[in-house]
Order: structure tokens, then sequence, then C-alpha cells
């Protein structure tokens, strides 16, 4: 299968005890949509570690309609099941999701986020306040309008 940015071939790695499909250029992500929630109960890092990994990616434009590396047909454009704002590219027919680089750390963010206000975690919630207000503002943005603020 080959990445639908870059047109090279697509790595089969194990991220957090998960198989995907990584781009070894871009890092661009083929994901199963089933195992796109098991990616947000098998990560062990921090709301700080995650960050720090978004914010060391180079973010390019997202992939305009991308094609299935599996069955090359038009991907979808697919709400992210709850979490967060995000439009992955799905395939309907093969039941996969394309990741743009970046996407991946900032849906596992918005998890954990969504977890400590469920938890009711003001120690976690203020933490990631505090890195929040610590970024480049146009990171911050990009953050900030892919993350929902549940109320407090």
């Amino acid at each position: 299968m080959k990445c639908p940015r870059c047109a090279l071939r697509l790595q089969k790695v194990s991220c957090q005890s998960v198989n995907v499909h990584c781009c070894s250029e871009c890092c661009g992500i083929l994901v199963g949509r089933d195992r796109l929630s098991r990616l947000a109960v098998t990560s062990r890092k921090t709301i700080v570690e995650l960050i720090q990994d978004w914010e060391q990616r180079q973010l390019l434009p997202a992939v305009e309609r991308p094609r299935c590396p599996e069955c090359r047909i038009v991907m979808d454009a697919a709400a992210s099941f709850g979490r967060g704002r995000f439009m992955f590219a799905e395939c309907r027919k093969c039941q996969l999701l394309w990741m743009d680089p970046g996407d991946l750390e900032v849906w596992l963010i918005a998890c954990l986020v969504q977890d400590f206000h469920r938890q009711g975690d003001q120690v976690q919630i203020q933490q990631f306040d505090t890195l929040l207000a610590g970024m480049q503002v146009d990171r911050q943005s990009l953050l900030i309008a892919k993350i929902p603020r549940l109320e407090e």
C-alpha cells in the first residue's frame, strides 16, 4: 500500500500495541476504523508527552480527497467518533482511516482531556491549560479548534 500524500510504501508498525501503517516520509497513519478506539485505550503517553510529540511534528495541509491505499477508491470525510472536531478520511469499503501528520497525537490529547473532564480531575485539567498557555499562538489555535472545551 502507498501513502496518499507521498506515494511511498506504507510501513506496518506497532503504535502503542496496535498495528497501523505509517508513512516514513510524512508520518501520516493509516489505521483500521476498529483499531482507532484501541489506540486511545492502550496509549501510555501522558498529556505532556503527547503535546511534545505534536509540537515536534511538521504539520502539513490535509490531503484533499485521498484515495484509499488498499482499494484506491476516493475516501470520504468521516467524523472522529465523538472525540474532538476531526474529519479523518475514511474508506467506507475497507473501513480504513487516513490520519494526516499530527492528527493521531491531537486525537489522543482530545481523548485525555475529555477523560479529565469526565473524571473531574482538576489537577490534570490545570496542567493541560498551563501547557496550552505556553504554546506558540498558531499551534495553540490549531489545538483549541480541534479539542472541545467541556464545561467544568
